[in-house]
């Protein structure tokens, strides 16, 4: 990640707004030109320059202006190449919220996908923290490494990816040795014992749903599993608005439903032990690339991985 306030440099990527607010993110890479609307931008006029730089592009129809900046980790959140659906920065800011992730927390997450969340909790706990990411799928575990690599821009050394499931690899983990965990699962409630296992006591679990089926079987098990305090159940919809002279109103699209946060805290007073059971583990994912177009994903990141790495300097 490069230093705020920096000249753009080849490798890193730079979020390209014009004049009617349409966002395009890119990455620079030395001696290349690319198309855009409105005409060519080549890569050369940006790097080197500091972000808030003006780049015009000219074709037989006009100029055409963009304004050229980092992007906010939102920003590269939604523009980044994903596999799975992401979590969208607005659930990520709750449940960072509600589950009081801070700096040098230790944090274990379950169902890492793309990496949009992953991301945040990195750049959250910091350098003095730890991240812990199990993931099932191999594909989604690379895929989200590429993103997070390209976003830091190198490997960050707080981040522990481990492939398996939750519980196989949370049971080679220390009991009471995470701050908070995060579980992004279809089937939460099958997890919650040996989640209890690994928090701390007053140590909080972030549980993320999308249908009310899911929060009452999460619900129930917590309950009949004993330990935890009442748990929290928050939804987060979002409307921007727009404002035009003396016309000021809400824009027509809102992001309205995506999914439920669910928070509980972990009680040091353990009411029963016995762990849920289940014969069928198996973790259904909504909304999952086809696996042709997931390996052309990979495919272009690791592209774009390599510039980063041939412009690093060790």
């Amino acid at each position: 990640m490069q230093q705020q306030g920096q000249p753009f440099c080849s490798g890193e990527k730079v979020q390209l707004t014009d004049s009617h607010g349409k966002k395009m993110t890119i990455q620079l890479c030395a001696g290349v030109k690319q198309n855009v609307y409105g005409g060519v931008i080549a890569h050369d006029v940006i790097i080197g320059y500091y972000p808030g730089c003006h780049v015009r592009v000219s074709n037989v129809h006009g100029d055409h202006e963009y304004t050229v900046f980092r992007p906010r980790l939102m920003d590269y959140q939604l523009s980044m190449p994903r596999g799975p659906q992401i979590i969208y920065p607005k659930d990520i800011a709750q449940i960072l919220s509600y589950g009081d992730i801070h700096h040098g927390m230790r944090v274990l997450e379950s169902g890492g996908g793309s990496g949009s969340l992953t991301l945040s909790l990195l750049d959250t706990v910091g350098e003095t923290g730890l991240v812990t990411t199990v993931e099932r799928d191999e594909q989604y575990l690379e895929l989200s490494s590429y993103n997070i690599e390209l976003y830091f821009q190198q490997m960050p050394a707080w981040w522990n990816p481990c492939h398996g499931d939750f519980e196989t690899q949370g049971s080679q983990l220390m009991a009471a040795s995470y701050d908070r965990v995060v579980l992004d699962l279809a089937e939460p409630w099958l997890y919650v014992h040996e989640a209890a296992r690994l928090l701390i006591p007053g140590g909080i679990a972030v549980f993320y749903v999308t249908t009310v089926p899911q929060i009452e079987q999460l619900i129930h098990m917590l309950e009949e599993q004993g330990g935890w305090f009442t748990p929290e159940i928050v939804e987060c919809v979002e409307r921007t608005w727009k404002c035009d002279g003396r016309s000021v109103r809400p824009n027509h699209q809102m992001i309205a439903h995506t999914g439920f946060i669910i928070t509980s805290r972990r009680m040091s007073c353990i009411q029963k032990d016995e762990a849920s059971s289940s014969d069928n583990h198996e973790n259904s994912r909504d909304e999952v690339s086809s696996r042709k177009a997931l390996r052309k994903t990979l495919r272009s990141l690791q592209e774009q991985v390599q510039v980063v790495r041939s412009t690093r300097i060790d």
